[in-house]
């Protein structure tokens, strides 16, 4: 039975981070694809400069490849603070803004803004779940 949790939470934790892959090609492929638009004359569909959102979530490259090792404690709060910055960053004070008729006014696409909103609504608990459940995957010696 034991053997059998183990290889259940490794699975569940292997499959989370497949996800919070999945999430950060997405929202760097969000910033990227503005970045691109803006290089070929596009006006931007964001208030935030796309380079700081490509490099910015760059570096939680690798915090994920932290998972993938038996630093698990390492990466469950590595994560969870990379996590909290974009949870109150970008996830918080965006939901704030679109409540304030003024803020929210001022974003150069209201599409784009609320497909920001959704692409963190899907990181930022998805990586509050992986980083409690690495804590608690047993790591085999």
């Amino acid at each position: 039975m034991r053997q059998y949790q183990e290889t259940f939470t490794i699975n569940r934790l292997n499959t989370l981070l497949g996800l919070q892959w999945l999430w950060l090609i997405t929202a760097i492929g969000f910033h990227a694809l503005n970045w691109w638009g803006i290089s070929h004359g596009e006006e931007s569909y964001s208030l935030r400069a796309p380079q700081i959102g490509v490099f910015g979530l760059s570096v939680f490259i690798p915090i994920l490849a932290l998972g993938y090792s038996s630093h698990l404690k390492l990466y469950s709060l590595l994560n969870l603070i990379f996590i909290s910055l974009i949870g109150y960053g970008a996830l918080l004070l965006s939901i704030a803004q679109a409540f304030d008729p003024t803020a929210l006014s001022a974003h150069p696409s209201i599409k784009a803004f609320y497909i920001g909103i959704a692409i963190n609504l899907f990181g930022v608990p998805l990586g509050l779940y992986a980083s409690w459940s690495a804590w608690f995957t047993p790591i085999k010696s």
